[in-house]
């Protein structure tokens, strides 16, 4: 459906839809990230789950960059070695969200303690 809409609108004025399609899937792939360690730290209701994981994701932009690198880097290591999937899993890859999430955290409520 995708590949579809992309023939279909390569000639057309839809092409320009395109940029801002990806920039919302990217927003959307860093909100996912976000959303579990938000409701873990705050403990929030979900109502106000995800105007605070956006705020927080908006608030602690210098942080991202580190997260997708090491991300990637971790996917390459275990595509590379597959080995390291069995000792280290799922697990690596939630330690490292959680912790730059949690430095995300920190700007927040600083900022947050300095606004008040």
């Amino acid at each position: 459906m995708y590949i579809e809409y992309l023939t279909a609108t390569r000639n057309s004025w839809l092409a320009y839809t395109h940029t801002p399609l990806y920039l919302i899937l990217f927003f959307l792939a860093l909100l996912s990230i976000y959303l579990i360690p938000v409701y873990v730290h705050y403990e929030i209701r979900l109502v106000h789950l995800l105007p605070t994981t956006a705020t927080i994701l908006l608030t602690g932009i210098k942080w991202i960059l580190p997260l997708i690198l090491s991300l990637i880097t971790i996917a390459l290591i275990f595509i590379r070695f597959s080995i390291t999937i069995i000792f280290f899993g799922i697990s690596l890859l939630a330690f490292i969200v959680f912790y730059f999430t949690y430095r995300a955290f920190s700007d927040f409520d600083l900022k947050r303690e300095q606004a008040e």
